[in-house]
């Protein structure tokens, strides 16, 4: 399992609480403005932006039914997917301002399996805690630096090939992965080198 977080690092604490304070107050006005009926509710039950996304993007998941079903649906492409990424990029400009915090530990074990592959089983696994470290680790070896919304139950597969090929994929589409030329044409050597400077 995979986590950054304030309980394991303090800087970590510090920076992301100030972040999330912006983006939390940026969109609690969102929310206030365009929807002030879920405003409402927010203040009742003394909840969050943060709260409501995760209760909407569980009702969405396992089929409940909602009062006023088509405003919280709307919410939640407007809204909350919005919030998500806003929240996903906090994570990923923590990470590369801080000399990659979040992502160093993962970069230096996926350099140790590409280097040493039959030293190491033929299918690796790691979990992370949530999208937004997964996106961190995403966002750090994408050359192309796209920012993308990324769902729960998101993945990042490598392919290594036996002709020394390795090949990026986030959510089935193809990444390509910085310290390579191309796309198509990604030697393991050549990317080790770019996790071995990030770890």
């Amino acid at each position: 399992m995979l986590s950054t977080n304030k309980l394991n690092c303090g800087k970590f604490g510090q920076i992301m609480t100030d972040k999330m304070s912006k983006i939390d107050t940026e969109f609690d006005n969102k929310i206030k403005a365009r929807y002030p009926t879920a405003y409402e509710v927010i203040e009742k039950n003394n909840s969050s932006v943060d709260k409501l996304c995760k209760y909407l993007n569980w009702a969405h998941i396992v089929g409940v039914p909602l009062a006023d079903q088509s405003t919280y649906d709307q919410l939640y492409l407007e809204v909350c997917t919005l919030y998500d990424l806003a929240k996903q990029e906090a994570y990923a400009s923590l990470n590369v301002e801080n000399e990659y915090v979040i992502s160093q530990g993962i970069y230096a074990k996926l350099a140790d399996v590409f280097e040493s592959p039959e030293d190491n089983i033929n299918y690796n696994t790691f979990q992370t805690l949530n999208t937004d470290i997964l996106y961190s680790f995403a966002n750090g070896i994408d050359a192309d630096g796209d920012n993308y919304y990324l769902p729960a139950a998101s993945n990042l597969v490598f392919e290594l090939n036996t002709d020394g090929q390795v090949f990026a994929f986030l959510n089935d589409s193809q990444v390509t992965l910085e310290g390579c030329p191309e796309v198509s044409n990604c030697t393991v050597e050549d990317f080790v080198k770019t996790l071995r400077a990030k770890s």
